[in-house]
């Protein structure tokens, strides 16, 4: 028997941990879920933000294949999800915490949501399929200008996550149940607000923090309507820049911590040994860097995520240079639990993580797009963990080298070397051969314009009051 426990987070960049490098920020239970398994080196979401991102993740699809454009397109179960097939495979299937689907009662294939979030009213945020103009969403710049200590109602609920995630564990464990179950705990931290807990604020503001400045800015028309959509045309002063930096490392340290005790309620129960343990985030964090706060662009820092694994089969203490991807939990989740493939599945692009793990490391392109909050153009990345080309329908590309340049510093494509002109015209058909980027961008504004027409135009939906930052947590909702 083997069970599975996905422990996921929001906005977690790709190496704000410490077993991928990170100089200041400590996560000794992530660090050790490293040690005792496979750390996968160069781990992709699919899609830039957070509405999109998990119905990919669910249903192992890219955003185009299920329609799920926004943050206000979410999943419901309009496709099958790997929740589904264990589901049909009587596994018991389990939620607890964040989910941002459309609500708790479509059928999305868990037997049981605890304490889930879900989008706002059922139908998420509206503005974010606002591109033409590009509305300017002030309650971002507001969320960087009140970097500091704080107590927020995001933290009060991944406490109440955690502290539901030990219950279960610890039931099911004194039950004498040995039926597998595929449980998701789902945190929000280390999402915005950049607010964390004094005493972890205090610490990494103590810490001799790099602090992004305006040299750090890429110049390119794609990333306007994105500072603009953010409210971050201007860099904010070095002081909150820093504020910033330690409230997202304290949260992540908070977050850690959460981690620790949902491990430490795994293991009290007796179930560690049989149990296939998944770190994930669904998107990763600018953090300043290339002059951009939040996500929804396609640079490492926001596409970037940690991706690790530890149980049966999964090797100890190994780094995967393989590149991996939301879309590989599908097929991994059927693998672990030992569900038979079916026709549909094998639709599905992503690869079993415990094959991955298992296996020399091999060369692997990893599809990433984004077509929403500030974007203007239809946007797809394609990153070998090396290589990084970003393909926009309306503006020139870029290219880095990201063994060379992994902060991607120097856009290559602005070269007029033969030798760069090729690669980008190679590139340019290693996409096409994957996806067809002007269908893709007729059918989602096709969508979004009817959506926009439906809710009254750009003027009656950016008057609504419901215009925030981030999605309250349940006790917020229903308050």
């Amino acid at each position: 028997m083997t069970n599975v426990l996905i422990i996921c987070s929001d906005q977690h960049r790709r190496d704000a941990v410490g077993c991928y490098g990170h100089k200041y920020v400590e996560t000794p239970n992530l660090d050790r879920l490293t040690h005792e398994g496979t750390r996968f080196a160069h781990g992709y979401c699919n899609a830039p933000i957070c509405v999109p991102s998990r119905a990919s993740l669910a249903t192992g699809l890219q955003i185009h294949e299920i329609c799920s454009w926004d943050n206000a397109d979410p999943y419901h179960g309009q496709r099958t999800s790997f929740m589904h097939r264990a589901q049909l495979a009587g596994i018991d299937t389990i939620s607890i915490g964040k989910l941002h689907f459309r609500n708790a009662e479509d059928d999305t294939g868990f037997d049981k949501q605890i304490n889930p979030m879900h989008v706002v009213n059922g139908t998420g945020t509206f503005y974010s399929f606002l591109r033409d103009p590009v509305p300017r969403i002030v309650a971002g710049g507001k969320t960087l200008d009140d970097a500091g200590p704080g107590n927020t109602s995001y933290g009060q609920y991944d406490r109440d996550i955690c502290a539901a995630a030990g219950s279960w564990l610890k039931e099911r464990g004194e039950s004498g149940n040995s039926k597998p179950f595929l449980l998701n705990v789902s945190f929000v931290n280390p999402h915005p607000p950049y607010q964390a807990p004094q005493d972890l604020f205090d610490k990494y503001m103590a810490m001799d923090l790099p602090v992004p400045d305006e040299s750090d800015w890429h110049s390119h028309p794609s990333l306007d309507g994105i500072r603009l959509y953010f409210d971050m045309e201007e860099l904010r002063t070095e002081e909150v820049r820093k504020a910033i930096a330690a409230a997202y490392f304290a949260n992540v340290e908070f977050l850690d911590q959460n981690i620790g005790k949902v491990l430490l309620a795994l293991e009290a129960s007796g179930l560690a040994d049989d149990t296939l343990i998944l770190y994930i985030s669904d998107h990763g964090e600018s953090l300043g860097d290339a002059g951009l706060y939040g996500k929804c662009n396609l640079f490492e820092p926001s596409i970037g995520v940690p991706i690790i694994a530890k149980g049966p089969n999964i090797p100890a203490g190994k780094t995967s240079e393989t590149p991996a991807q939301l879309l590989d939990i599908y097929p991994t989740i059927l693998d672990a639990l030992n569900i038979t493939v079916t026709a549909e599945d094998k639709q599905r692009t992503g690869n079993s993580l415990i094959k991955l793990a298992n296996a020399p490391d091999q060369e692997r392109w990893i599809l990433v797009q984004n077509h929403c909050a500030g974007s203007t153009s239809a946007t797809f990345a394609l990153s070998n963990g090396k290589t990084k080309y970003v393909y926009f329908n309306d503006f020139k590309p870029m290219l880095f080298d990201l063994t060379t340049d992994p902060e991607e510093r120097d856009n290559l494509a602005k070269s007029s070397c033969a030798d760069v002109r090729d690669e980008l015209a190679e590139m340019e058909l290693l996409l096409r051969s994957m996806v067809n980027p002007e269908a893709i961008d007729a059918a989602c504004r096709a969508s979004q314009s009817e959506r926009i027409k439906a809710q009254g135009g750009f003027d009656e939906i950016m008057g609504r009051a419901h215009a925030t930052a981030y999605t309250p947590p349940p006790s917020e909702s229903e308050s």
